[in-house]
């Protein structure tokens, strides 16, 4: 986390869903998609030049960047937000076993350079075939 009191926080993460028929009104379902929360505070409401980085297990390199201001905007949250909820989705691969448990972090680094906390969220794959529709 970034020393400065000006740095973003984030206070929480959530797994919203996957992309499926009973979650969404989608006409194709895709159930490695998974949509996610994130409540965020900014006190200089400058995230919008900044990105947010996503970390699987305990790796110290981030496996997914983002610029923030498209997540902003996809998320209805206005680019100069000092709080607000993100709205994220990421595709894990199809190949995941089942019972495989997963650590995902995420970071916001606001267009200082501050970065936030990074808060994280353990993941649990349950993997089964389903018939067709």
């Amino acid at each position: 986390m970034s020393a400065s009191a000006s740095a973003p926080e984030i206070d929480d993460l959530w797994l919203v869903g996957q992309l499926t028929r009973d979650s969404y009104p989608v006409q194709s379902e895709d159930p490695w998609l998974a949509v996610l929360g994130v409540h965020f505070r900014d006190r200089e409401g400058d995230l919008r030049d900044g990105k947010v980085r996503f970390y699987m297990g305990g790796d110290t390199q981030p496996s997914l960047t983002q610029d923030l201001q498209t997540l902003l905007l996809q998320s209805g949250v206005p680019v100069d937000a000092l709080d607000g909820e993100l709205w994220a989705s990421l595709r894990f691969a199809e190949s995941t076993p089942d019972g495989t448990r997963a650590h995902l972090g995420v970071q916001l680094e606001d267009a200082a350079g501050h970065d936030s906390n990074c808060y994280t969220l353990e993941l649990a794959f349950d993997v089964r075939a389903v018939s067709a529709p």
